[in-house]
């Protein structure tokens, strides 16, 4: 966890990280024909999330190299040309994309600082988008909203506190 900008260890517990997973797994319907984006550091809490549900779920992981990352444009094209299919990514990193959707997603996980409005909004449109609020000690899931994009202002919701499976 680094939220104080100093990093610091926490421990995650088994019963935690496998109700994290379960909870997305069940409220995202992810299934092992989906193909989830990997681009996250596993040190930060949204690429834990990444590393998870896959495992859980027979969900195949879609790589992504840093260079990668560093052009958006070639990386919106990598995640259309590999079909993926569920998208964790920070909102401002999500901004980069200027509201193209790559082909064959069909839902985009936010998480790791307050999402952007009007982009929750317009991919909410079109695709699923869920906005994650949540802490390192609960493996990274506090609450979880889905963003319909009907609404055309105000803060987006943090959600309802996610089920606790065990």
């Amino acid at each position: 966890s680094g939220s104080t900008g100093t990093p610091k260890g926490v421990m995650l517990h088994h019963g935690g990280c496998a109700n994290m997973a379960a909870g997305h797994i069940k409220a995202q319907a992810i299934t092992c024909d989906d193909r989830i984006l990997l681009s996250t550091s596993p040190g930060f809490i949204l690429g834990f999330r990444e590393l998870c549900m896959p495992l859980m779920s027979g969900a195949a992981f879609v790589p992504a190299s840093r260079a990668l990352l560093n052009e958006p444009d070639a990386f919106v094209a990598m995640m259309g040309r590999h079909k993926v299919s569920i998208a964790l990514l920070t909102p401002s990193y999500l901004r980069l994309f200027n509201g193209v959707v790559p082909h064959g997603l069909r839902c985009i996980i936010t998480a790791g600082e307050r999402p952007n409005g009007g982009d929750a909004r317009h991919y909410g449109r079109q695709i699923e988008y869920w906005n994650v609020h949540g802490a390192t000690e609960v493996c990274g899931t506090i609450c979880m909203h889905r963003v319909n994009g009907e609404s055309t202002e105000g803060p987006i919701p943090s959600g309802r506190p996610f089920a606790n499976t065990r």
